[in-house]
């Protein structure tokens, strides 16, 4: 049941109005308050167990809030000589009649008659939906992300009673996706300025609806846009659903663990999957490189400098067979003309090829082909020759994948399977060096 929360004149300088969320993991509750806490015109009061750790110090601050005098750690919410909305914010699950009745039994025991109001908010998500996205997340405050998520939430889905204004809310407002959540939130901060200025405290709980899709459109949009589909130009790259680069290719403070070097262009880690005994990668930060193809002429000093920074890495492996490779120079450093990773980078690879991680025919002719596998100084020979961007078919570039047989790349031999290729070429390589 929805109902109006109607208009009303407030007698007080400050009307509390409390927004008990309720929702499973991952519906958008934490994203909706970040919404709010983010508007520098609004008074909020997070409650939020994952942040404050248990019940009772939820409690605490609930309480708290519901006072004109004091917030949270006992500090004064605002200027009381200003007429102001304290939007007190129930980030929880509440799943049940009896979860939620804890905050409704404080707001009847708050003395005084501070609160103005009191909405539950239902996240109207399907399930899987939810629980997706909780696994999608990267940082959450509470730690539930990843594959755990998915029986977690589920199991939720399962407790997960509706609100109704017959459990003492003067309203339940509903939402059935992002776009009326983030609408309502911006109508609570017109709300607010409508207080400050006329002491009216009304809020509209149908405006969000207005001309917006709810989450089944949307999760049935996504699935039609999730068939292949075929890039607009064969000299466009296509990538695959990893983005575990992103967070510190957009932010430079942020340093992975296992970070070999770093700074404000690039990045150094060992290869998780290496295919020699040697093979690191440079990762660019700039966030429009996604693959070669977007290199362009006003990049060599990024090429040089990513060159100079792998250099250095090598030079702090130690080991008696790494030693002899970087003497011998026996590696090579470019990219892949095809990545299957998105953002720019350059591996740099031993010409051994000596891992249990090549596995594959694709492995190996990504490394050995030397139109495939394209040489950084190749390319910065390239670009000082003046060419405007580099210039291939992306689709002839994979063809060679699939069709070039086994090449052994110093004898130039064929051989039918890759573990005949690794003994054959142990042997090449080995007279070579």
């Amino acid at each position: 049941m929805e109902t109006s929360a109607g208009a009303e004149k407030h007698k007080g300088e400050t009307a509390v109005v409390v927004l008990v969320l309720v929702g499973l993991q991952g519906s958008g509750k934490t994203t909706f308050r970040s919404r709010l806490e983010q508007c520098n015109s609004l008074e909020v009061v997070g409650v939020c167990q994952d942040v404050l750790g248990t019940r009772e110090k939820c409690l605490c601050v609930f309480r708290r809030a519901l006072s004109d005098r004091e917030g949270p750690e006992g500090k004064a919410l605002g200027n009381a000589s200003e007429r102001k909305i304290r939007f007190v914010v129930v980030d929880r699950t509440n799943l049940s009649k009896e979860q939620r009745r804890i905050w409704t039994d404080e707001i009847k025991r708050a003395q005084g008659g501070t609160v103005g109001k009191s909405l539950a908010l239902f996240w109207d998500m399907p399930a899987k939906f939810c629980a997706k996205r909780a696994a999608d997340r990267k940082t959450h405050e509470g730690g539930l992300q990843g594959r755990g998520a998915y029986p977690v939430v589920h199991q939720s889905s399962k407790g997960l009673q509706r609100p109704d204004v017959e459990e003492d809310f003067d309203s339940v407002v509903t939402f059935t996706c992002d776009e009326h959540a983030f609408a309502f939130a911006d109508h609570l901060i017109a709300v607010n300025k409508e207080f400050k200025d006329t002491g009216i405290l009304h809020i509209d709980t149908k405006v969000h609806r207005k001309g917006r899709r709810d989450a089944f459109q949307i999760l049935m949009s996504q699935r039609k846009k999730s068939k292949k589909t075929l890039p607009s130009s064969s000299n466009e790259h296509t990538f695959g659903r990893f983005r575990g680069w992103d967070t510190f290719v957009k932010y430079t403070s942020s340093v992975p663990q296992e970070a070999l070097f770093s700074d404000e262009k690039c990045i150094v880690i060992s290869d998780k999957f290496p295919k020699a005994k040697i093979h690191i990668l440079a990762i660019a930060r700039c966030g429009s490189l996604q693959g070669p193809l977007n290199l362009r002429p006003r990049h060599i000093g990024l090429l040089r400098h990513m060159k100079d920074v792998s250099y250095r890495v090598l030079s702090t492996l130690t080991d008696a067979t790494i030693e002899q490779i970087k003497q011998q120079q026996m590696y090579q450093m470019g990219f892949h003309s095809s990545p299957s990773l998105s953002q720019l980078h350059m591996h740099v690879i031993s010409k051994d090829f000596d891992s249990e991680c090549l596995k594959t025919k694709k492995h190996w002719t990504s490394f050995t082909n030397p139109q495939f596998f394209l040489n950084v100084d190749d390319v910065l020979a390239q670009f000082e020759r003046g060419i405007p961007a580099l210039d291939y078919n992306v689709e002839e570039k994979n063809a060679l994948l699939r069709n070039t047989p086994l090449t052994c790349p110093v004898c130039q031999c064929h051989l039918r399977t890759l573990p005949e290729m690794k003994v054959h070429y142990r042997q090449c390589f080995t007279r070579g060096s």
